[in-house]
């Protein structure tokens, strides 16, 4: 059994612990989205559109150069991996964390292409998103390390 004043005590230095826990749990989960996000770097996703014919066969650009086509540089078959080619974009992914707000980041500027796409392009790229497919894939793990927090501070323990 516990007192109201045990209880009240319980709880003021519950409320101290708690945002350093949320923190925690923060950059945690931030870093299982980068992780995630680079996992998905070279993997045709469910939820992105077929690449284009120019993007396989490959074209020529306006000024009157060959851009080469995946199928020329031997990304197909069981081996392809788009926007792998170098692992710069992969290891350019990283988590952030300040405070009860994280993410993920790249400074790549290719990603920022691959992740909204190219609309206005003559050849446009769809959105191809991976920082975001990594963010929401980690929603379950958030709510679930946020309800373990909410329990920790809202239930006192018998020590």
């Amino acid at each position: 059994m516990i007192t109201f004043g045990e209880a009240a005590e319980y709880y003021r230095q519950a409320a101290d612990l708690i945002e350093e826990d949320l923190h925690a749990v923060v950059v945690a989960v931030a870093a299982r989205a980068a992780e995630r996000a680079q996992g998905y770097i070279g993997h045709l996703q469910p939820e992105w559109a077929p690449l284009s014919d120019a993007t396989i066969e490959g074209f020529w650009h306006p000024a009157g150069f060959w851009i080469t086509g995946k199928r020329e540089l031997v990304f197909e078959g069981p081996d392809f991996e788009p926007l792998k080619r170098s692992g710069q974009m992969e290891q350019s992914i990283q988590p952030v964390a300040d405070g009860l707000t994280g993410g993920v980041v790249s400074d790549d500027k290719v990603m920022l292409f691959q992740e909204m796409g190219t609309p206005g392009a003559r050849f446009p790229i769809p959105p191809r998103p991976v920082l975001a497919l990594g963010l929401m894939h980690s929603i379950p793990d958030l709510v679930e390390e946020c309800g373990q927090v909410a329990m920790r501070a809202l239930v006192p323990t018998s020590e």
